[in-house]
């Protein structure tokens, strides 16, 4: 496979500062793998780091981490894939030793680098990885699909590693975007009953199509209401907060919301990283409340399987497929068109 030397890539320079130009391909070390770059997706943290509010995002960087694509060159030490095969990655790069690498807890190594965030990534031509990050792509799946699955493997670390929701399970989720949709799709395989809510009609439509039992239009319904009636007044089993933002509305609405010795489990990014909890509700509760980021061991590899087998679509939460040189209008789309998008996917690298 020839390789050229120079390739086109979307470069954050600094926040607010974003441009698509052409920059050396990427060298890879004895252990590494080049990969042409075939779809990656546009992640929430993404455009944090787009506006300088990502905690672990550094400048100048080429961002994007959800990707897949074929492997146009190895390290003399690469074992188990070869030139040609189609492949997904994960995010993190992990040492291997340290004690969350020991326990399989690999997103919070001690000395992790993340793909796109503190190390360049695909939002490119190619992008060099470590070869032991790499997954084969079953040979019906498509790139689009692959590269999404890596949001779908963030929903089944909360729903199945963190809150362990099961058959039978009422499930809550405050917040329709694309993390949102991730924890529903884990949920629906795990058989729970989803109640889902969001201030964005359009989103709530989508989420009936996943399969949400219940939506409730945050700035026209009484959520707790909702969940009373559903739950006869007990409570929901799990809940799950993907806002972000300013959550101090939605993490305590996430505790009024749950079942005594219920769950609730915190995914969305809080750029004031301050929340005000009603201990007392909470203690009295005895809630258990815990926090969710990135994808431990095995979670990328499992939500491929979900997908080989048939059990989600993510057709419908994906909205918009774009070309390289169209990166930075769709950045901006996440803001002026919160009505008619939520999953976006670079689907073309020319």
């Amino acid at each position: 496979m020839s390789i050229p030397k120079t390739m086109k890539a979307a470069v954050i320079h600094e926040p607010k500062k974003f441009e698509v130009e052409t920059i050396p391909v990427p060298s890879i070390g004895p252990q590494d793998v080049l990969i042409e770059v075939k779809a990656c997706g546009i992640c929430g943290s993404d455009i944090l780091g787009f506006y300088g509010q990502h905690p672990r995002f550094t400048f100048p960087r080429v961002p994007g981490h959800e990707f897949s694509g074929v492997i146009a060159d190895i390290g003399s030490e690469v074992k188990n894939v070869k030139v040609g095969d189609r492949v997904a990655s994960e995010m993190q790069i992990s040492c291997g030793k340290c004690w969350a690498c020991r326990y399989g807890k690999m997103n919070h190594c001690t000395t992790k680098k993340s793909i796109g965030h503190d190390i360049d990534g695909a939002m490119a031509q190619y992008v060099s990885v470590p070869y032991e990050n790499l997954h084969i792509l079953p040979p019906q799946m498509s790139f689009v699909h692959a590269a999404v699955a890596e949001t779908l493997a963030v929903g089944y670390n909360a729903v199945q590693l963190k809150a362990k929701v099961g058959p039978g399970d009422i499930v809550v989720i405050i917040g329709a975007g694309s993390v949102g949709m991730d924890v529903l799709l884990a949920a629906k395989v795990s058989g729970a009953y989803v109640i889902i809510s969001d201030v964005v009609p359009w989103r709530l439509e989508i989420a009936k199509k996943v399969g949400a039992q219940r939506t409730v239009l945050a700035d026209k319904e009484d959520l707790k209401a909702v969940v009373k009636e559903v739950t006869k007044g007990r409570g929901a089993d799990k809940v799950f907060e993907t806002v972000g933002g300013n959550a101090n509305t939605t993490v305590r609405l996430a505790i009024e919301v749950t079942r005594p010795t219920g769950t609730v489990v915190v995914m969305g990014t809080n750029a004031a990283n301050s929340v005000d909890i009603p201990v007392t509700t909470f203690k009295e509760s005895e809630i258990i409340l815990m926090g969710s980021r990135g994808i431990p061991a095995d979670c990328l590899e499992k939500a491929l399987f979900i997908l080989e087998q048939g059990h989600v679509n993510l057709d419908l939460i994906i909205t918009h497929k774009l070309p390289l040189g169209d990166v930075k209008r769709g950045f901006e789309m996440f803001e002026t068109q919160k009505d008619s998008t939520l999953k976006m996917v670079i689907d073309q690298f020319d």
